[in-house]
């Protein structure tokens, strides 16, 4: 294969946001071509052992489309890049039906945390297991719900933003699914019959599948969590538990009762099953780590996102 690469003959454009990776296995299935060699011809070395970027350049002239263009589908290679804190760390597969025009194979694409359902479809496109290429599976229309939840979770982000929702939603996650195993409440039978739509058999379960089944109460309770006046009385909240615990006296008192009462109500559950266990979903560590200002420890992604390589040859070498 040359090392210059002429026009691709066959028109194949980008999806939205999706991976360098996915893109140039598609250009080289639909041309037959080895990926690897159409990799190396549109890439050059990075000067750190074997591994090569792609040039943004290269890939203009390679497909036709403008650098404006590949940039807005592509954010790898965007200069300068995005921030990556505000994506998923690994790409995913795409809503198919989103996707259905464009091909060459599986378009796998990088989501935003909040990214959870393609609200147009119904496809369940949230976050997966790390290294299970999952299929998204439509769900909102057997569950609309799910769809309506991700409407509200959009709003949250853009009300509040991407990081303090962020960590709402992982607070609400850790909520959501420690109360179905605190006292029985209506709201088991409603998470029963989703899960049962979401999982109809054991061989069909996945961690994905099973948090849609609480999406729903999990935003829910991520909008209470994001209000500004929630820290300072879930702190006090704490504070009040650990007092009672050191004295050894028991009951509720104060903050506990006042937002183990406004989390009831937020997903539906009876006050008691909130303040079960002498209080421990009231002093366990997801109210007491957001009672805090959120962490930071977000990474970027293991990936190195392909820039222009301001002194890169024009062919690999």
């Amino acid at each position: 294969m040359r090392s210059r690469l002429p026009r691709l003959p066959i028109p194949l454009r980008p999806a939205h946001h999706e991976t360098l990776v996915s893109y140039v296995a598609r250009l080289a299935a639909v041309h037959a071509l080895p990926h690897e060699d159409l990799w190396t011809c549109l890439s050059a070395p990075t000067g750190s052992g074997r591994r090569r970027l792609i040039v943004l350049d290269r890939l203009v002239a390679a497909t036709g489309y403008p650098a404006t263009g590949l940039e807005h589908a592509l954010p790898e290679l965007r200069d300068p890049a995005p921030d990556w804190k505000q994506w998923r760390h690994y790409p995913q597969r795409a809503c198919p039906l989103c996707t259905a025009s464009h091909r060459g194979g599986i378009v796998r694409r990088l989501f935003a945390h909040h990214e959870m359902l393609c609200a147009r479809h119904g496809y369940w496109i949230g976050s997966t297991e790390f290294g299970i290429d999952h299929q998204p599976r439509p769900v909102g229309t057997l569950l609309p719900e799910l769809t309506a939840a991700q409407q509200r979770h959009n709003r949250l982000v853009r009300r509040r933003g991407w990081k303090l929702a962020l960590h709402a939603i992982a607070a609400s996650q850790n909520v959501c699914v420690d109360l179905r195993f605190y006292g029985p409440s209506p709201q088991h039978t409603i998470h029963d019959q989703r899960i049962k739509t979401l999982i109809p058999t054991a061989h069909a379960f996945t961690g994905p599948r099973y948090i849609a089944a609480f999406y729903p109460e999990i935003v829910r309770l991520a909008e209470l969590f994001c209000t500004p006046g929630w820290r300072p009385t879930a702190r006090t909240a704490i504070d009040q538990f650990a007092a009672t615990t050191s004295s050894g006296t028991r009951g509720h008192t104060g903050d506990r009762d006042a937002i183990a009462s406004k989390i009831a109500d937020a997903i539906g559950y009876p006050l008691d099953a909130i303040l079960s266990n002498n209080g421990h979903l009231i002093s366990s560590g997801w109210p007491a780590a957001w009672a805090t200002a959120p962490t930071t420890n977000l990474t970027r992604p293991s990936r190195i996102p392909a820039r222009r390589p301001s002194t890169a040859p024009r062919h690999p070498t």
